[in-house]
């Protein structure tokens, strides 16, 4: 019974990462889609540059939260430790490739902030510093997206001593490279460019 509610907790978390709240906002409050607009990323930033303000501070705080009420739900039930962990990644996955929208999703940084909040909620001022250092040192939010999420990573690491929570962000990590990966790559290629 408890495999099976583990596995239905899994897959709720990819279902509620999947709801695409920042192209709902902008559908609702505009009548067009994100994904034809800025950089046609479906995320809240995107809607705050291109769209407006609020309804783009919406959309990215709803993605938050259902990182939040993901990770919630499974923590609720009691069951094994690492039954959170896998519902807050499936969160993310579901925000990143959802199911709803072709699996073109955002790049899940709203989302895993929600996630990781529930986790251990102190994780947020490591990985807020180290990322804000990283971007302002760099000039390049992609970056310190990554970094901070790989400091939130081992801070997580250092405070529990767990296998799984060092899994977990180092997957969260992955994510957020593999969504970021365009701009990486184009940093990077400037970088060459300039440091030849």
């Amino acid at each position: 019974m408890k495999i099976l509610l583990s596995i239905s907790l899994i897959i709720l978390g990819y279902l509620l990462g999947s709801i695409p709240n920042v192209y709902i906002m902008v559908k609702l409050f505009t009548g067009k889609d994100v994904r034809k607009i800025g950089s046609g990323n479906v995320g809240g930033l995107n809607a705050m540059r291109n769209v407006s303000l609020p309804v783009g501070l919406l959309g990215g705080l709803l993605d938050v939260a259902k990182g939040v009420l993901a990770v919630f739900l499974a923590q609720k039930l009691g069951l094994h430790e690492i039954v959170p962990l896998l519902t807050g990644i499936a969160a993310v996955a579901g925000h990143n490739w959802p199911l709803y929208l072709n699996f073109t999703g955002g790049k899940g940084v709203g989302t895993t902030v929600g996630v990781m909040s529930m986790i251990k909620p102190m994780v947020l001022i490591p990985c807020l510093i180290g990322g804000v250092l990283i971007a302002l040192i760099l000039r390049e939010s992609s970056i310190g997206a990554v970094a901070g999420f790989l400091v939130g990573t081992i801070y997580l690491w250092y405070t529990t001593k767990s296998i799984y929570s060092l899994i977990f962000g180092l997957i969260l990590t992955l994510f957020t490279i593999m969504r970021f990966r365009k701009d990486l790559v184009r940093y990077l290629a400037k970088k060459k460019i300039i440091n030849p």
